[in-house]
């Protein structure tokens, strides 16, 4: 018994060119003649603690210490680890208000 596995990634980038949906019919329907189960998911991006570090502006060693202390939600990717997407916009937004507190004594 042989399996054959196919994917059609589609990024939200995809959306910006014309006739990427037809695209995804297509792929659809091909499979599906050809008597494929097809399923459909999505996944959230995740990134590694380089990057979250460098898109919210402190150290990669900062990330990691606040993983380690639990204020970090995270998956574990063989010993990496990897967080969603939704996780660094949460925790972007929460260290902001940390900082603007502390500076409002400042003014």
């Amino acid at each position: 018994m042989s399996v054959t596995v196919k994917y059609l990634e589609v990024t939200p980038e995809d959306r910006e060119c014309t006739g990427w949906s037809s695209r995804v019919i297509a792929f659809v329907e091909d499979a599906l003649r050809a008597g494929h189960t097809v399923t459909v998911s999505s996944n959230e991006e995740e990134l590694t603690p380089v990057r979250m570090a460098d898109e919210v502006g402190i150290s990669r060693a900062g990330i990691q210490r606040r993983i380690a202390a639990g204020e970090i939600s995270y998956r574990k990717v063989g010993n990496r680890y990897r967080i969603a997407r939704s996780e660094v916009e949460r925790f972007r937004a929460a260290y902001i208000e940390d900082m603007a507190e502390m500076l409002m004594d400042d003014f």
